[in-house]
């Protein structure tokens, strides 16, 4: 008979999720989504200072191209951070990713210009968003796995939804913060630096959330999942090789 393993009684399921558990979920997809509303809204002043002057109806759909790339690449984040989060934990997961969109985001209010630095500007436009969204991608397949694993079975869908909840908070609370300083600044002074300012404050919301996400200790499911010695291996096994113990793996493997 195969020896039983004790498991600590903290790690217990079943528990309405805290306060402090639904900020640190919620504070990823708060940064992730507050990119997208400034984005969209400052859309024409992006595409006039990153895209060549004399079209601006191309450079506006340019600029959306950019910001669907994102998009686009967020499946393979998923991908990612998906089997990297059963490996090492939610919590670090989150950790990393939270800090990633923060400073892809950052990064989008330091960027030099079209009339800077020529068409390296677009291009550094687009890596900044590929990297956000490939973030932004484990973001989502980790926060919602924390809502619902810290929550009991009857109520999981419910907590789980606090993911979009803080989602589109985020999306209006970027597009108003736009709005507001365009019609504080003005089109000029928007257009020549006060668009810098929404991404800029990306930054210190995004260690805000990294601070929350820290302190958060993984979820009860993968404690336990982790004290029986279950949780999954750094390497996935071939179809021909037997597998001890939970794993992910890419379509095709066991």
């Amino acid at each position: 008979m195969s020896e039983q393993v004790a498991v600590p009684e903290t790690v217990s399921t079943g528990q309405v999720p805290s306060r402090k558990v639904l900020l640190a979920a919620g504070a990823g997809h708060f940064v992730e989504w507050f990119d997208m509303g400034i984005y969209g809204t400052l859309s024409t002043v992006i595409a006039a200072n990153f895209f060549a002057a004399g079209d601006p109806t191309a450079a506006r759909l340019s600029t959306f191209a950019v910001f669907a790339a994102g998009f686009v690449i967020r499946p393979l984040g998923g991908l990612f951070f998906g089997p990297l989060a059963d490996r090492i934990g939610r919590q670090r997961v989150l950790a990393i990713v939270v800090l990633t969109t923060s400073l892809a985001t950052f990064a989008i209010g330091v960027l030099p210009t079209y009339h800077a630095v020529g068409a390296l500007a677009p291009l550094l436009l687009v890596v900044a968003r590929l990297v956000q969204g490939f973030a932004a991608g484990g973001e989502t397949s980790s926060a919602v796995p924390v809502l619902y694993e810290y929550a009991p079975p009857n109520r999981r869908g419910f907590f789980s939804s606090f993911a979009d909840t803080f989602g589109f908070a985020a999306f209006v609370f970027g597009s108003g913060l736009a709005l507001l300083l365009t019609a504080s600044f003005g089109d000029a002074t928007m257009t020549s630096w006060a668009w810098r300012l929404p991404f800029l404050l990306a930054l210190p919301l995004g260690l805000a959330g990294l601070y929350l996400r820290l302190k958060l200790q993984d979820t009860p499911e993968f404690r336990e999942l982790e004290a029986r010695g279950e949780v999954t291996e750094s390497r996935c096994a071939r179809p021909s090789a037997p597998v001890a113990r939970r794993c992910w793996c890419w379509p095709g493997w066991s």
